[in-house]
């Protein structure tokens, strides 16, 4: 609690989204190592961005999370729209991804996100929990009545190693979903499932071409 209104606190938010953009730009060139199209001069080129990006949300400055956390979503937001535009262009079209929506989505890939998402929430919350740390008192999330905000603060590093790469690492391998009215069919979720506790098991992944 007194870390939220210190430099101490500052620095975690700047970390979390610093973690977040640089899990972004290896994401990117782990998927672009193998591809000969037009698409991987893409996502280099964003993945580039989002390395900028990241060494100015380190440079921002101020003395509590309230004084750094609007630069700091700024540079999260940014780094966001160019991260989810890369994936609309290497998704086989078949896929029928138009774009990162959150809940309430009615396509397979964002509902197959959502799903891994709620996976991975439930591990963090846990892992929270057993460390004896108060789920609602985060530092980048604001708090709010309700609202996990440190969970949310601790998942964003593992959103792009742990959910994103299962989802997408399937669908570009030829993974098929299937949606049962606004939902996941049962054999979807399985197949999710499956892939993103592999992947929260993994050991850290060795990327190239990172300063």
């Amino acid at each position: 609690y007194e870390a939220v209104k210190s430099s101490v606190g500052a620095g975690l938010c700047k970390w979390i989204v610093a973690g977040k953009l640089r899990n972004q730009e290896k994401l990117l060139r782990y998927f672009a190592r193998n591809r000969e199209d037009s698409s991987k001069e893409k996502l280099e080129k964003t993945a580039n961005s989002l390395r900028v990006l990241r060494k100015k949300a380190l440079l921002v400055e101020g003395e509590n999370c309230d004084a750094v956390r609007g630069s700091l979503m700024g540079y999260e937001g940014s780094g966001a729209r160019m991260y989810w535009d890369c994936f609309g262009l290497i998704l086989p079209e078949r896929a029928g991804f138009q774009g990162r929506m959150g809940r309430g989505a009615g396509d397979a890939v964002n509902a197959a996100l959502n799903y891994g998402y709620g996976i991975l929430t439930a591990h963090v919350w846990g892992a929270v929990m057993n460390a004896g740390l108060e789920p609602f008192a985060g530092f980048l999330h604001v708090e709010r009545s309700g609202k996990p905000s440190l969970v949310l603060d601790l998942m964003e590093e593992f959103r792009q190693p742990v959910v994103d790469r299962a989802v997408f690492g399937g669908l570009l391998k030829g993974m098929t979903l299937k949606m049962k009215g606004d939902l996941l069919d049962a054999e979807s979720k399985e197949a999710i499932a499956g892939r993103v506790i592999v992947r929260l098991h993994a050991k850290a992944v060795s990327y190239t071409h990172l300063r």
